[in-house]
């Protein structure tokens, strides 16, 4: 049975589907809509098929509504409404592609509409065609330019890696509404990525004197500094926002986000972990990083990785690859690191910076492993996959002819990646065992991997990569890997880069010993940290929070391999 929301005949402010996890996107809601209404410029018939579909709908039979809406398209093939519905009831069944059309035909008919525009771009969104969603949005904001509707544009502007047009937007924004709180926030993300660290403050401050309620200003600011006693209104007020008891789920998770940031940064150690532990448990995975069979399934797909990923299937196979050497992956545990090693990386005027991409998290990259697992190779698949991510890479960066690919979780990837690419660098990043698993733990916006939602499944995640990363370091060649570890970059900052440039073959420039004037834009969470000279109060941070980590206990007596030298 669908909701009583579902069910609204109006088909631009209903929820839509995610095709994976079924969860429904709202559509902004349109004001004099009537619920059950109809339309007085449609013929009776066409009338009598919308009601007979939305009853369908209200039943959960799509099929049956998806034939009786073309009915009534078929009657009235000039009523965009028509064919929004048609749109709906195709996007719950998951013809994403149908549902497109039916929407592009919405829009063909009524060219200015902007609820079409809004409902077509969150049903891409649900379906992770982002670069579309996007468009979508942008030509709404140009034919109704409100500055809420700017204010999210700039939001998804950021989120899709262009903080310079995020920018613009929420400033024109800002100047149709001077008092917008969800403008300032927009703004203030923007610069924080853009490196404008001082001018974000200012404008996250602004954001909550616009309205104190408002959750995501705090997260910025609190991630934009550390914070110290004149921070003293700010924590104050952190404090009240998070007794607000209208606070939903989420807000109220990132508001201990914020307040653990603040109160760690003061010293207040043990009213810090209370905030992370309650943040923790308001993560909406939190649950299934427990479950057994997460955890089974995961080690599956490792235990896959190692049998087919061995030294002889890359000696039977070493002609099949891409000859490029544009690939620098800098990869390993979230948190350990890698934003660092690129910083440095991308100081050198030959190496550009791709930040973190997902091209090899995508699940047709997946697809192929699980092939190979069971014994199938494509070969014409493969060599497509290998030009697709080289033409992303020039795409990111044409001007040089190296780039990084930062996604710590490209450890996973190894086998797939030295199969594609042999003579690509792999760069493997390592940090104090507990000081990577408690910064997992304490910091929004690295969630991802099924298991960074609970201690003891942080540890279960952690000794999983590093059974798989031992496996790497015996099959990949040492001229093709190289570990450095992150409390010798901080304290010999100068040999640890000309140490991994060397291994990038490339000549030494001294524009690496100066990543913190590096201006790229940053979207991790250490985009604050990377910005400054390199400083070691992040090694062993996590003996201020000993009494709290029983669960860490295990990892006392990990120590990592020594490190690969490479070349």
């Amino acid at each position: 049975m669908v909701s009583e929301r579902n069910a609204d005949p109006c088909p631009w402010n209903i929820g839509l589907y995610n095709a994976t996890t079924m969860a429904e996107v709202p559509i902004p809601q349109i004001p004099g809509q009537t619920i059950g209404s109809t339309s007085s410029s449609r013929s009776p018939e066409a009338d009598e098929a919308l009601r007979t579909a939305l009853a369908h709908a209200n039943l959960g039979n799509f099929l049956d509504a998806v034939a009786d809406i073309r009915r009534a398209i078929h009657l009235e093939s000039d009523d965009p409404e028509l064919y929004g519905h048609l749109a709906r009831f195709q996007a719950i069944l998951l013809r994403v592609d149908d549902a497109a059309a039916a929407y592009r035909e919405a829009l063909r008919l009524a060219p200015s509409d902007v609820r079409i525009y809004e409902a077509f771009g969150a049903m891409l969104m649900a379906n992770q065609r982002k670069q579309e969603a996007l468009e979508l949005r942008i030509q709404a904001a140009q034919i109704a330019p409100t500055a809420d509707r700017l204010a999210v544009l700039a939001a998804a502007l950021i989120e899709s890696g262009r903080p310079a047009e995020a920018e613009e937007y929420a400033r024109r924004a800002i100047d149709l509404d001077g008092s917008n709180s969800r403008a300032f926030e927009s703004l203030g993300f923007a610069l924080l990525v853009l490196g404008r660290v001082f001018e974000s403050q200012e404008a996250f401050r602004r954001s909550i004197d616009a309205d104190s309620r408002s959750v995501r200003p705090y997260l910025g600011y609190s991630a934009s500094k550390r914070i110290g006693l004149e921070d003293r209104e700010f924590k104050e007020r952190l404090e009240h926002a998070a007794t607000d008891a209208s606070l939903n789920r989420s807000e109220l998770r990132d508001i201990n986000y914020a307040l653990g940031k603040a109160y760690a940064d003061l010293g207040q150690y043990g009213a810090a972990m209370r905030c992370y532990d309650l943040a923790n448990q308001l993560e909406p995975a939190a649950q299934k990083a427990e479950s057994t069979l997460t955890r089974a399934n995961r080690r599956r797909w490792h235990e896959g990785l190692t049998k087919t990923f061995t030294e002889k299937f890359f000696r039977d196979h070493r002609n099949l690859g891409s000859s490029s050497e544009t690939p620098i992956f800098v990869l390993g545990m979230i948190r350990s690191g890698t934003t660092l090693a690129e910083q440095i990386l991308s100081s050198h005027p030959l190496i550009g910076a791709g930040g973190e991409i997902p091209f090899w998290m995508a699940p047709d990259r997946a697809m192929i492993v699980r092939k190979l697992i069971g014994g199938t190779m494509v070969r014409s698949e493969l060599a497509e996959t290998a030009d697709a991510y080289v033409e992303v890479l020039h795409g990111l960066t044409p001007e040089t002819p190296r780039v990084t690919d930062k996604m710590p979780l490209n450890y996973l990837n190894i086998g797939l990646i030295h199969l594609l690419f042999p003579n690509a660098r792999i760069i493997h990043c390592r940090r104090n065992p507990i000081d990577t698993c408690l910064s997992i733990y304490m910091t929004p916006g690295v969630k991802g991997p099924d298991f960074c939602y609970s201690r003891r499944s942080i540890v279960d995640g952690y000794m999983e990569y590093l059974a798989l990363m031992e496996h790497w370091r015996h099959v990949i060649p040492s001229n093709r890997l190289l570990e450095i570890d992150y409390e010798s970059v901080v304290a010999n900052n100068a040999s640890e880069a000309k140490r991994m440039i060397a291994f990038c073959g490339l000549e030494w420039n001294d524009a690496c010993l100066e990543h913190d004037r590096n201006a790229r834009p940053i979207q991790t969470p250490s985009l604050w940290q990377a910005r400054q000279p390199i400083y070691g109060t992040s090694v062993e941070k996590w003996r201020h929070f000993e009494p709290w980590l029983r669960e860490f206990d295990h990892l006392r007596n990990v120590n990592h391999p020594a490190p690969l030298a490479g070349s």
